[in-house]
């Protein structure tokens, strides 16, 4: 259970604070009760003190802000740092708002540039001035760009446009990341992504919607870095997007290819994947990478950490997973399984055994197969001590749960010592070669087993997440949780992404035994 810690403490000594719980204060008691990892409803404040008067509220809130006033103005640009990332809209609407609860906020957030970097653009008026301001201030931080086009842009939208593009080009110098989000092209975003030098620039998200005026990119990207680590495209082919030179890709460790429009031949894909020597996540969505003809039959991989896929044919899915060889997985991720890509998921871990010797972690989500070939399909990854389950319906995941849950009587092994038979006792009696403590100590090893519980699935399973919550949900997560207890493979830590579907009084059962964290 995380520990609550006071405005005074932080007060006197702000630099023992740890991270954790300082979060925890400037949403608990900066930005009212809602705790930030459990939704909000486990914990509130009217649950929790309900015969609180607003007389005493308002006291408790002037001396408060009296207290949070006086933090010094590292601390409380951390908190406003914090609210940001994790509570602020993307145009940056609630730092606007904190600037204007005080003269003292007002001072520390405007003279604290960094927490003005994000900057997010769409084509509506107020949405450019907050830019405008967020530009200004961020001084000469390093800026994360966020740039979202309509579908259908007017006259005065696609002027508006072009002048942010201008703009924001001019600054490429300090581009951090850039995430930019269109339907069609209109020669925009493309003088955005042309001849232009981002010497800082580590993430690169690019999302084309697929609509009746988007087809392929027409255009070689132009962006110059060496420092690229991150790299996500969508709707975007990469042989499209990668420019002839100046993107080296020697740094990149995260990379996700997603409904491309034109698939990446196999050689150009291991191409790649030779540049890319650091390369520890990748993704790989739909038909990305062309297979089968004259493909390698060996997809070697030997940095790669983390793998996620989800299946566009089945024929192209198949091969993808008999080609790759990747033992230092150990995270795993799969999307949309359907009986059959589960069957040709694990008939590829049968092509060479161990496919992956040290997974760790198995995240299956909205799995459309049955979920008895789900259960079954769990069996091949006995050795796993964090499952997380995503599906779009609650009901989805409770025959797994109760798979999780179910338990046999298994017989305990007896000590290892010898046993006696009644003729060696009645012998051994005869002579006197014991006592009754050694008589009492006989007939207890020779006493039958006793049984014990024992888990059926998964035993070494530490870490179970589980998304959406309801109520059904709870009450196998309660079989799951407590059979598992008391078998001796308890699960420490459920994840979910909120816990708004819990029932009233389940967020303390479940922070009674174990911990809760978020997905």
């Amino acid at each position: 259970m995380a520990t609550h810690i006071s405005a005074h403490t932080i007060t006197r000594n702000p630099a023992s604070v740890p991270e954790d719980s300082l979060r925890k204060f400037c949403y608990s008691d900066l930005f009212g009760p809602t705790d930030p990892d459990l939704g909000s409803d486990v914990t509130t404040f009217t649950q929790e003190q309900p015969s609180r008067s607003i007389e005493k509220q308002s006291t408790s809130s002037f001396q408060l802000r009296y207290t949070i006033n006086s933090l010094p103005t590292e601390t409380l640009a951390a908190i406003f740092d914090e609210c940001r990332r994790t509570l602020t809209a993307r145009d940056g609407a609630t730092l606007l708002s904190v600037s204007r609860v005080s003269r003292r906020w007002r001072d520390v957030a405007i003279h604290s540039p960094f927490l003005w970097n994000r900057i997010y653009f769409s084509t509506s008026r107020r949405c450019a001035a907050q830019a405008s301001l967020c530009l200004e201030r961020s001084r000469n931080c390093p800026l994360d760009l966020i740039v979202q086009a309509p579908d259908k842009c007017t006259l005065h939208q696609r002027s508006l446009l072009g002048k942010w593009v201008n703009r924001l080009a001019s600054n490429a110098c300090r581009w951090r990341s850039i995430d930019l989000h269109f339907y069609n092209l209109d020669g925009l975003v493309c003088f955005m992504l042309s001849s232009t030098k981002a010497p800082h620039l580590t993430h690169v998200r690019i999302v084309l919607e697929r609509s009746a005026n988007s087809t392929r990119l027409p255009v070689s990207s132009g962006i110059k870095t060496d420092v690229l680590s991150h790299l996500e495209l969508k709707g975007v082919s990469f042989e499209n997007f990668r420019p002839v030179d100046g993107l080296s890709l020697r740094r990149l460790t995260s990379l996700s290819l997603a409904e491309v429009v034109a698939t990446l031949p196999s050689t150009q894909f291991i191409t790649l994947l030779k540049e890319a020597p650091e390369l520890e996540q990748l993704s790989l969505l739909g038909d990305v990478v062309q297979m089968g003809g004259n493909a390698p039959c060996t997809i070697h991989i030997p940095s790669l950490k983390s793998l996620t896929l989800s299946p566009g044919s089945l024929f192209n899915f198949k091969h993808l997973c008999n080609a790759l060889t990747t033992p230092a997985v150990e995270e795993l991720s799969l999307h949309h399984l359907l009986t059959e890509s589960m069957e040709a998921f694990v008939e590829s871990l049968h092509f060479s055994d161990p496919k992956y010797p040290i997974l760790q972690s198995l995240e299956l989500r909205d799995p459309i197969a049955f979920p008895d070939a789900t259960k079954s399909f769990l069996t091949e990854f006995p050795s796993i001590r964090q499952l997380t389950l995503v599906a779009y319906r609650n009901d989805a995941h409770l025959p797994v749960l109760d798979a999780l849950a179910a338990v046999s009587d298994a017989q305990e092994e007896s000590p290892d010592v010898s046993t006696c038979t009644c003729e060696e006792l009645a012998s051994m009696a005869a002579w006197g070669d014991f006592d009754q403590l050694d008589f009492d100590r006989a007939v207890h090893f020779c006493s039958p087993p006793k049984n014990k519980l024992s888990i059926l699935l998964l035993r070494d399973l530490e870490t179970l997440g589980v998304t959406p919550l309801s109520e059904a949900v709870f009450k196998s997560l309660k079989k799951v949780i407590g059979n598992r207890m008391v078998a001796g493979s308890p699960i420490k830590t459920l994840r979910s992404s909120t816990y708004d579907g819990l029932p009233l009084g389940a967020g303390s059962w479940l922070r009674e035994r174990v911990s809760l964290g978020s997905i």
